[in-house]
């Protein structure tokens, strides 16, 4: 009887060990994930003057696949990521005409970091910097949440080693 319960106990330390183990790589996840979102540097963009042929949005299997692509007449496709898409802007582009005069700045990945529509102004430099900010901040309070967990199953096993060691 004495070793039935002895092997239980066996048991649940290793889910406990295995779900510690998980939780600290959520952890890390979540930490990288903070430490890599910043904004891409202005001075590293290129401007690009075309015309608007039409926009699409995509929800491609990868992140990367994922936002409103703008396919313009230099037959170049550019996007805007999903996370930057709102407060009206994916309308505002729908609405513009074929032939429109784009003034894009891209990054290296033809991520669009400001638009421009015939000399009005839809989405700044200053939007997409606040708005990678936003995600970063978002990244850290995900990360602080996350680190809860690996907290109270370390607290848990400590418990567990000592309730069984007779202290």
């Amino acid at each position: 009887m004495k070793q039935k319960n002895l092997y239980k106990v066996k048991l649940v330390s290793k889910r406990k060990k295995i779900a510690l183990l998980c939780s600290v790589i959520a952890c890390v996840l979540f930490f990288v994930s903070y430490l890599m979102t910043f904004p891409v540097q202005k001075a590293d963009c290129q401007t690009v003057i075309t015309s608007f042929e039409y926009c699409k949005m995509v929800r491609g299997k990868y992140l990367s696949d994922r936002g409103l692509h703008i396919f313009c007449s230099n037959s170049e496709v550019y996007y805007i990521d999903d996370a930057y898409i709102g407060y009206g802007l994916k309308e505002e582009i729908e609405e513009l005409n074929e032939g429109s005069k784009l003034t894009l700045v891209v990054s290296d990945d033809a991520e669009i970091v400001e638009l421009s529509a015939d000399d009005n102004i839809l989405f700044s430099y200053t939007d997409y910097v606040q708005l990678v900010e936003k995600e970063k901040r978002e990244m850290l309070w995900l990360f602080l949440f996350v680190l809860i967990i690996p907290i109270i199953n370390i607290i848990e096993i400590h418990k567990e080693k000592n309730r069984f060691n007779g202290k």
